[in-house]
């Protein structure tokens, strides 16, 4: 939503760009992305902004940003791609899905409590004693005040990782720290259509 609000300009027709990879722009160079020409297609009367992610549905968080700014920008036009077949759900894919629950019971980050003015994410020094009330905003990643999400986070990304997915290598390379682990689909690499929807073989492996 804050990015929608820098980018665009009193009068312009909001043009928002959801869905998955697709559309984000994988293996366009940053100067080719097709949203850069759809935004020169239009012109000066609309503002083109990407949104979309890797393995999103329709309904996933471009959808809930458009939503969100309906009434702030009601000219507005929404894009999106699926899969023949794909039937979407309200809540997202269940890649992102924990990501609007989590918001759902939590708020917005930015949210504060009238009564105490106490930013919604607190400080280290109170994590443990946080109230989980959602008008004072309860820890991101628990209602709990335990902050198990973002405990995970940090063991999966920096020690070893527990879940594997059918972009990972191997059997076991899977539990590799995250960060050691290759982005399959690179960011600033021009690739072939033959390469961006065929996976290299050493990913099957």
């Amino acid at each position: 939503m804050a990015i929608v609000r820098t980018k665009i300009k009193p009068n312009q027709i909001l043009v928002v760009v959801g869905g998955n990879s697709v559309l984000r722009g994988v293996a366009q160079l940053p100067d080719q992305v097709w949203t850069s020409h759809l935004q020169e297609d239009l012109g000066d009367g609309y503002c083109v902004v990407n949104l979309a992610f890797n393995s999103s549905l329709i309904t996933d968080g471009a959808a809930v940003a458009a939503e969100a700014l309906r009434k702030e920008f009601p000219r507005q036009i929404y894009i999106a791609n699926a899969a023949p077949g794909q039937a979407p759900t309200p809540g997202g894919s269940g890649v992102y899905r924990w990501v609007f629950l989590g918001c759902l019971l939590q708020g917005p980050v930015d949210r504060r409590c009238a009564a105490c003015q106490r930013p919604s994410r607190p400080t280290s020094s109170t994590r443990i004693t946080a109230p989980a009330s959602r008008n004072c905003g309860s820890p991101r990643g628990s209602i709990t005040g335990f902050y198990f999400n973002d405990f995970w986070n940090e063991v999966t990304y920096e020690r070893f990782n527990t879940v594997w997915n059918n972009f990972m290598l191997g059997p076991t390379r899977f539990l590799s720290p995250r960060k050691k682990m290759e982005d399959p689909e690179p960011d600033g690499a021009a690739w072939t259509l033959e390469q961006r929807y065929n996976p290299p073989p050493s990913r099957l492996n």
